[in-house]
């Protein structure tokens, strides 16, 4: 997910610099991001250079409910037709309890 944002930041800056686009409305029709996330990046860009646009930068949102090892454990099981009966077993007697 970091390495697309990143070719998305950088993409923008060329498509400005070439001239492909005047205006963030175009760039963000393009990359199919939200005009307030272009000017987001354009601030980051003017305030500290291509430097400061690709840092790592503080995830916002919802935490997640459950660690990326559960979730790739459930994918695995539910992958396992056997798995994925033990999971709905397990399901039931939870519903069911």
């Amino acid at each position: 997910m970091q390495r697309i944002l990143a070719y998305n930041k950088v993409q923008m800056l060329y498509l400005f610099q070439s001239k492909q686009v005047e205006t963030v409305r175009e760039v963000s029709a393009i990359l199919g991001k939200n005009e307030a996330t272009i000017h987001r990046w354009l601030s980051q860009y003017k305030e500290g250079g291509l430097e400061n646009l690709l840092k790592n930068r503080q995830v916002f949102g919802r935490p997640k409910k459950f660690s990326v090892e559960i979730a790739a454990s459930l994918q695995q099981e539910l992958r396992d037709p056997e798995g994925f009966q033990s999971l709905a077993k397990s399901l039931s007697l939870a519903l069911v309890d």
